[in-house]
């Protein structure tokens, strides 16, 4: 087992704890669905976040059963609303973001249990996804960059293996591939695949 100073002794603790109090809290681990790599779930709709209390008005914080703040924040009229915080269960900032009738506004960040950075995305007024998208590994390595417009994927998007190793590089239009994507093996071995399609919210610059 690594020690517990060292940086994965401090992620393996965390996610051990995290877990130990998963069960005991009913599994869910914080009010606000967060996908893979740390940003909040898109759901079909984009439906408002709701308010984790039964009232659904005013001030709103929950501990986890070992004491430590697991979140707060307010809500108006059952759905959040203001500045949001949460925490992982060893006491490191999990997430942090400001809604308005419990739709994201502005940068939405989040973290690994480590403290190091997770996620950081935009989001426009309307609600939706808009602006630079950044994701980082465990380690602190970068995993993903791209852009999203009006709560779709656009334009270049990049990807990266933990080791640091690119992982994949191509166009999006309209949330779907186009053009021409590279990728790579953890090891450095390339491949490429010719999609087609036309680029509309502009493209990667591919060397072949």
């Amino acid at each position: 087992m690594p020690h517990p100073k060292t940086t994965l002794g401090r992620l393996l603790a965390g996610l051990l704890t995290t877990a130990a109090l998963l069960a005991l809290s009913g599994g869910a681990l914080a009010q606000v669905n967060l996908d893979a790599q740390g940003a909040p779930t898109i759901f079909k709709g984009n439906p408002p976040q709701r308010c984790p209390s039964k009232n659904g008005e005013g001030d709103v914080q929950a501990s986890w059963p070992n004491g430590e703040t697991r979140y707060k924040g307010e809500c108006k009229g059952g759905l959040m609303v203001g500045k949001w915080k949460a925490w992982h269960a060893n006491g490191e900032t999990h997430w942090k973001a400001k809604l308005v009738d419990g739709q994201f506004r502005g940068t939405f960040k989040s973290w690994h249990p480590t403290g190091k950075k997770m996620a950081r995305i935009s989001y426009a007024d309307s609600g939706l996804r808009d602006g630079t998208f950044k994701a980082w590994h465990r380690n602190g390595k970068q995993s993903v960059a791209g852009k999203y417009i009006k709560g779709v994927q656009q334009g270049c998007w990049e990807s990266w293996h933990p080791n640091g190793q690119k992982r994949s590089k191509g166009t999006y239009a309209d949330g779907q591939r186009v053009l021409t994507w590279l990728s790579w093996s953890p090891t450095g071995t390339k491949g490429k695949d010719k999609l087609g399609g036309t680029a509309t919210h502009g493209k990667c610059l591919i060397t072949l």
